[in-house]
């Protein structure tokens, strides 16, 4: 049989077009309808209206902490398709206990074929990642993240497992971890880290080399990328044993000024840091500043004592401890920095790829 309003091919005894979602025959008798009837003729039953074509149904999709919400309505006539799909896209989640999910079949105003399918575009859209602007992209993962060898396992796992909504393999992982952070001391210890992950119930096993997360992991990847939680190394401790037992503060750093103020070419440190925005993170302020006194100022290289100083003439309070450890931290993760030696003196340059950041990179387009 052929549906009289759009002419697909059905099957037998259907009632409804899976097509257009017309009437083709009586619920009552399953006499065969015309096109333009508004009653049966094998038993005079009332045929419904096709604005007001079957049920219409409504699923609801909320996840709590960022607030994301899905309202999808759909009739009785698509609805296969809409379960399918989002069976797919949130059978992870439900069973990590990352939402809420629930399903109401009350009849409610009523949607037409067209509506029900625009709907269906749309969470196509979300379960294909196109609403995930609010992660970094990996490339730019190195210059928000300062975590734990064990927080970049995570995160990478993260990454992989399409931002935490599908599974993943330890093989994926292993991948990025490599391409991104691979130096033979963290590679001996990739093992190790990557038990914590277990043991923090972070992620947890689905089959043989087949992973997914957990809804702690998914609390503590934001907490990663909001820069919370982050739990600072021995090297970067403002404050550390000595022989005795008696704790010593961390050095004094020796103020080393450079001209800060600018003239009719070049811009003051206060009006370029205004610009590039770096926010509040302390080693993207520390990349702006020691671009300013070496690109802008003409200094041949940067010292701490420079960077101590744009911190004090800007009146920022909030400046590392250890400003010669957090630099090097920065040239082995990031490679902003060269370091070298001036009269006994440690002192670094901006690389190419910190000149790059400044000035392509900044300020963020979120900031």
């Amino acid at each position: 049989m052929k549906c009289v309003n759009c002419e697909k091919v059905l099957a037998e005894n259907s009632l409804y077009c899976g097509n257009c979602g017309f009437q083709v025959s009586c619920k009552e008798c399953k006499n065969i309808l015309g096109k333009n009837e508004n009653f049966c003729t094998g038993c005079g039953a009332s045929i419904q209206p096709k604005s007001s074509v079957g049920a219409v149904n409504k699923i609801k999709f909320n996840e709590t902490s960022s607030e994301r919400s899905y309202e999808v309505a759909f009739t009785d006539e698509v609805g296969k398709e809409v379960t399918d799909l989002l069976k797919g896209m949130l059978q992870t989640r439900l069973s990590s206990g990352n939402s809420q999910f629930s399903e109401s079949t009350e009849r409610l105003i009523s949607l037409d074929v067209k509506q029900s399918e625009d709907y269906i575009e749309e969470i196509k859209g979300k379960s294909n990642g196109e609403n995930n602007e609010q992660y970094p992209h990996i490339n730019d993962l190195v210059n928000v993240v300062n975590g734990t060898e064990a927080d970049w396992i995570l995160l990478f796992a993260f990454y992989s497992s399409e931002y935490g909504y599908g599974t993943f393999s330890k093989d994926q992982v292993d991948i990025l971890y490599k391409e991104n952070r691979y130096t033979p001391d963290r590679s001996k210890n990739f093992s190790t880290n990557w038990k914590k992950l277990f043991s923090n119930r972070y992620i947890s096993t689905v089959k043989e080399n087949t992973f997914k997360f957990e809804s702690a992991g998914n609390s503590k990847i934001k907490k990663i990328l909001n820069g919370e939680d982050v739990k600072s190394k021995p090297t970067n401790r403002t404050v550390a044993k000595g022989k005795e037992g008696k704790k010593t503060h961390a050095k004094e750093i020796d103020t080393e000024k450079f001209d800060a103020h600018g003239n009719d070419i070049i811009p003051s440190l206060e009006k370029f840091y205004e610009e590039k925005n770096p926010g509040k993170s302390s080693t993207t302020r520390i990349l702006v500043f020691a671009y300013y006194v070496q690109i802008i100022a003409g200094q041949k290289y940067f010292t701490e004592g420079n960077i101590d100083y744009a911190y004090r003439v800007l009146h920022i309070k909030d400046r590392p401890a250890h400003l010669a450890q957090t630099i090097t931290n920065q040239k082995n993760s990031a490679d902003w920095f060269d370091r070298s030696e001036v009269d006994g003196k440690k002192v670094w340059t901006v690389t190419r790829t910190g000149q790059i950041f400044v000035e392509s990179k900044l300020p963020k387009s979120n900031s």
